[in-house]
């Protein structure tokens, strides 16, 4: 059986959609046909009861007593009142009837302008030879019979109401309707109810294809500046996979200070003065957007030389708009080939022109590290994905000391990640791909539920990173109210905060420190290496503890400006109650020196290798320090 693949699911909730919308109308069709039928069929009873039942009035009641007594005249007289009748209740045919065991004759009966054109008129006492079982049922019943039948005549819907006369004579009087007539309105009912449904369905296809016109649009054009977007570029390239391109993908560098700091109009008209300038040389070749601060110049025949020197004619160097003055700086890279690899190649070497900061750069197939990575990438988030799927984690815990007692104050809780071999994935390489996929709050959450279930009955203080992803993650933070309430001491679990993720998001970082807070927990800003002024803001927060940058540490002994740096914070961390701490220190000198310059944490291989198990001398750890 094959995989349905992703990108067919929109077409097949399309067909979906319709068959279940041609559905409805089918039904809507049916229903309206059997409800109107009904109506119909109800109100053609109730005509012929009517009709049925006037037939004596018309007669007379003792006209029965007088059977014997009438002449051809009167019989002629009577069925003339009832083909007026008849012709006035819009009935074939109204009559009356004996029963002259075996026989069923006429008394009295209706005739149409063709039965008198043609000389086709029932006489008096004729016998019905047609008479049917429920015909002669009639006659002993005590209620109206209804029943379609065939005779000489035609096919009609009848009706029999049994009656007696004064003298003790049964007879029955009958209306009839043409079964041909009744069809008639039946076939109305049917064309009113497919009218409607085919106006319903007119209206729903006109507008679906208002919609997908509209909303394929949407996707074609980029709606603040009315060029093709990607969706355009990938359809292109698909319905001429034959052609050889050439595809530039240039890189605004610039744009996401500009919105930071002008706003997201300016940052728009900025990519629309570009796109403008690329236009109007590129004539008849098409540009695209591609994202917010890229775009794309496509050319169906030419080489890669045409497109390096429209990349070097841009003006770098002068204002691409004047209100305000702004001046932008690009990156492009520019490949050639079919349709299935030009635009990766093309990505391929803007991501390198980027990386060595360059304007431009050629994509050529001697050089593919840029693929190489982008496998590689791809492989090592597959492995990740599995291993957190898996449960292939596995919590470190590296001791923190406190340097006046010489004890274990905490125990700092990391993961590691084991791919399906049992092979430790290296922590260098992970950073970058869990913040890219988005795979850091899964991770976070598995190791929550392991430190918690580690350390909910012993009395160790511990913490874990939260990146800013599980801040945003609706599942971590549900995961975190319900554990916290149960935790019976947050006192001693910290949450750590790297301070990039607060500088970036500060109003959504902020929240979550008050938040965790408010339940007891501590937490820590970790990798500080900014300027004084923003610490001073971040010592603001509610906060317990920063952590200072692995770097600081590193040079604290052959830099005095470092030291002086750590001076100066922990007499800022002093004032406010907040403990500085540092990382990474690697031996007794580096130890000896963060303790001379007041701070009060420390955390490195010289204190205590991180290792999968707890240090069993946890509350007495002395630390070999020279004084």
């Amino acid at each position: 059986m094959k995989t349905l693949k992703l990108k067919n699911i929109p077409n097949l909730w399309l067909i979906v959609g319709a068959i279940l919308f041609i559905s409805s109308l089918v039904a809507y069709v049916y229903i309206s046909y059997q409800t109107t039928r009904e109506e119909i069929m109800s109100e053609v009873d109730a005509r012929l009861l009517h009709a049925a039942r006037t037939v004596p009035l018309i007669l007379g009641r003792d006209y029965h007593d007088k059977l014997n007594q009438l002449t051809d005249e009167d019989y002629q007289a009577a069925s003339n009142k009832l083909s007026e009748l008849a012709k006035a209740l819009d009935m074939t045919y109204v009559y009356t009837m004996i029963y002259d065991p075996p026989s069923v004759r006429f008394t009295a009966s209706s005739f149409t302008e063709y039965d008198h054109k043609i000389g086709r008129i029932s006489r008096f006492k004729e016998t019905y030879a047609e008479a049917t079982a429920v015909n002669v049922q009639a006659f002993s019943s005590t209620t109206p019979l209804f029943e379609v039948a065939h005779d000489r005549w035609g096919s009609f819907k009848s009706v029999f109401v049994p009656y007696i006369a004064p003298s003790g004579q049964a007879y029955i009087a009958g209306a009839d309707i043409a079964l041909a007539d009744l069809e008639a309105q039946l076939q109305q009912s049917a064309r009113q109810a497919i009218l409607t449904a085919s106006f319903f369905f007119f209206i729903a296809a006109l507008v679906g294809f208002l919609y997908f016109v509209t909303y394929r649009r949407t996707l074609e054009y980029d709606p603040s500046t009315g060029f093709p977007a990607r969706v355009a570029l990938m359809t292109k390239l698909r319905r001429k996979q034959h052609l050889h391109w050439s595809l530039a993908v240039i890189w605004v560098k610039d744009l996401e200070d500009i919105i930071g700091f002008y706003g997201i109009k300016v940052a728009e008209d900025v990519m629309q003065k570009l796109m403008d300038f690329f236009a109007s040389r590129t004539a008849p070749h098409s540009v695209f957007r591609l994202a917010t601060g890229k775009c794309a110049i496509l050319f169906e025949e030419g080489d890669e030389s045409q497109l390096v020197d429209l990349i070097r004619s841009f003006p770098v160097y002068s204002p691409i708009i004047s209100n305000p003055h702004v001046c932008i700086h690009l990156h492009a890279g520019i490949a050639t080939g079919n349709a299935q690899m030009v635009l990766e190649n093309a990505y391929v070497a803007c991501r390198q022109a980027k990386q060595q900061g360059e304007l431009l750069r050629v994509y050529s197939y001697e050089n593919l590290s840029g693929h190489l990575d982008h496998k590689n990438h791809l492989l090592l988030t597959n492995s990740i994905h599995r291993a957190i799927q898996s449960q292939h984690i596995q919590p470190f815990y590296e001791p923190r000391c406190e340097p006046h007692s010489n004890l274990i104050n905490q125990i700092a809780c990391t993961a590691r990640i084991f791919n399906e071999f049992g092979q430790l994935l290296v922590a260098q390489r992970l950073d970058p791909i869990l913040f890219n996929s988005g795979l850091s709050s899964q991770l976070c959450q598995i190791l929550l539920k392991r430190c918690i279930e580690r350390f909910r009955k012993e009395s160790v203080h511990w913490s874990i990173v939260v990146p800013f992803s599980a801040m945003c993650d609706p599942h971590f933070l549900d995961l975190l109210k319900g554990e916290l309430r149960r935790y019976p001491t947050p006192h001693r679990i910290t949450f750590e905060v790297d301070e990039q993720d607060l500088l970036s998001n500060y109003s959504v970082v902020a929240a979550f420190i008050t938040q965790v807070k408010a339940k007891g927990v501590k937490v820590l800003i970790n990798h500080v290496s900014s300027g004084l002024i923003t610490v001073t803001r971040v010592i603001r927060l509610d906060i317990d503890a920063i952590m200072l940058a692995p770097h600081i540490t590193e040079h604290v002994c052959d830099d005095c400006h470092v030291a002086e740096y750590v001076h100066h914070m922990a007499i800022q961390c002093d004032v406010a109650k907040v403990k500085l701490c540092a990382m990474d220190v690697e031996s007794a000198e580096q130890y000896d020196k963060l303790v001379e310059l007041g701070v009060h944490s420390l955390q490195g291989r010289f204190v205590g290798a991180s290792s999968p198990q707890v240090p069993q001398q946890l509350l007495k750890h002395p630390r070999q320090a020279s004084a």
